[in-house]
């Protein structure tokens, strides 16, 4: 072969190296910011609390295991008619006017209940202590000093009196849900399960229970079971958006993104409003469904509350990369007019979407990465983007510099790496092109084509 066709050859094999290194470069420093699916594990759909009620019993001389002395039987009957109506606050005064000197066991329940229904929760357990003290085995006062101990989150103590009164042969579906419901709240869920199986057993048409037990699947790992759960539930209380939500959860855990929106639509429509959510479904249309439907979410979210904005951004991106300019800009402009709420590093991602917008004037596309830039130093994407807009207007100086300021940043050196290289060879500077081609290949070794385009300048250099 001749030494020209030789030549021609070497300048071929060149040729498509640089090529393909433009377009790895284009790739890297001009859209793929934007590339990325929105950040969904990032996000959780947000579910209402598990909540715990039980009757304190507000008609304590109708039921009691401990009797009255004689001398306060004319005090029981006042405080009947009383507690009959509801007049807490006149009866606990008329205990307090009796001037009794000592109080049976079963007026220091009754006032410590009477304390439990007004939320005086210190008195109330002040007054069980002294049932209890006087009588240990009171099974009322236990009951009533574990009401109290759950409201205070004291679920240990709670629990030492729930076991007292089991132990005294008492069993009844409340008593087995409240036990189960504070070993939830001490993290053995697999201990909840059995007492909220009971507690159904007893009471199934209990919705606290039902939630109770799927609680505990949920947090014990049993989806299967969980969600076994929630359709029967459904089947009863299908306008239930809590139910939904956890579905949604459930789904959207298991990676079924399809049916988690179509859950999690269904509770927006039953008056679910929680923002978060209403962030995650628009993520989820996003991938899997309507873009008009997302962006309605989103603008939702916006118009109440400015602090979503990381959460929203990259939704933002998503759109940008699909070149969706309406909604973009639709998007944007709600933002903007909160932009002084916006701290530094959220101004910066603002200004980075705005130069993306078709029709920006080159100097409008400069002076917003500049912008962006400024209010965040360390904004990779902005910095490489606008070393790729210079590139592109041929101020290589500019671009080298952006460049290396970009490869300080540890997950930005590998593009970085390889738009300073394409500069180096443009100008033939193969040798330092190579450097920076193998400082990348260093940080990413699959990547193939960088190792093609190190061996094809070998080959030139060495030629």
């Amino acid at each position: 072969m001749s030494e020209h066709k030789v030549a021609t050859s070497v300048l071929l094999i060149l040729l498509f190296a640089l090529v393909d290194m433009i377009w790895h470069q284009m790739v890297a420093a001009g859209v793929s910011e934007y590339k990325n699916e929105p950040f969904l594990h990032s996000m959780d759909i947000q579910l209402s609390p598990l909540r715990w009620s039980v009757k304190a019993g507000n008609t304590p001389l109708l039921q009691r295991d401990a009797r009255l002395k004689p001398q306060e039987q004319s005090l029981a009957k006042i405080l009947r008619k009383l507690l009959d109506k509801g007049d807490y606050v006149k009866a606990l005064s008329s205990i307090e006017s009796a001037g009794l000197s000592e109080m049976s066991p079963a007026l220091y329940l009754i006032k410590g209940q009477i304390y439990l229904a007004l939320e005086r929760w210190a008195d109330s357990e002040r007054a069980l202590t002294n049932a209890i003290k006087r009588l240990p085995d009171f099974i009322r006062a236990h009951r009533n000093l574990a009401i109290i101990y759950i409201q205070q989150k004291k679920y240990k103590q709670a629990q030492k009196h729930l076991i007292k009164v089991i132990g005294a042969g008492v069993s009844d579906a409340q008593l087995s849900g409240s036990l189960a419901y504070i070993n939830l709240q001490l993290n053995n869920p697999w201990s909840a399960i059995a007492g909220y199986q009971q507690a159904m057993l007893l009471d199934p048409e209990n919705k606290q229970w039902q939630k109770g037990l799927l609680h505990c699947l949920v947090s014990s790992k049993n989806s299967q079971s969980a969600m076994a759960l929630i359709s029967e539930m459904l089947n009863t209380s299908p306008e239930d958006k809590s139910l939904w939500l956890q579905k949604g959860k459930l789904l959207l855990d298991s990676g079924d993104l399809v049916e988690a929106l179509s859950s999690l639509e269904v509770a927006i429509r039953l008056g679910e409003n929680n923002l978060q959510n209403k962030v995650v479904a628009a993520q989820l249309h996003i991938r899997h469904g309507s873009l008009a439907r997302a962006v309605e979410l989103i603008l939702f979210v916006l118009k109440r509350d400015s602090s979503y904005f990381d959460a929203i951004e990259p939704v933002v991106s998503r759109l940008v990369y699909e070149r969706q300019w309406n909604e973009v800009r639709q998007l944007l402009a709600q933002i903007k007019r909160y932009a002084s709420k916006l701290n530094n590093a959220q101004r910066s991602k603002l200004y980075q979407h705005e130069a993306r917008l078709p029709g920006r004037t080159q100097i409008e596309i400069t002076r917003l990465y500049e912008s962006s830039i400024k209010q965040d130093p360390a904004n990779g994407d902005a910095l490489i983007a606008l070393a790729q807009h210079y590139y592109g207007l041929n101020q290589l100086i500019q671009a080298e510099m952006l460049y290396i300021r970009a490869a300080t940043l540890k997950h930005y050196a590998e593009r970085a790496y390889i738009g300073q290289a394409q500069i180096y060879i443009d100008q033939k500077n193969y040798i330092d092109a190579i450097k920076l081609l193998r400082l990348a290949l260093a940080i990413n070794p699959a990547r193939d084509d960088l190792k093609q385009n190190i061996s094809v300048m070998e080959r030139i250099i060495t030629s």
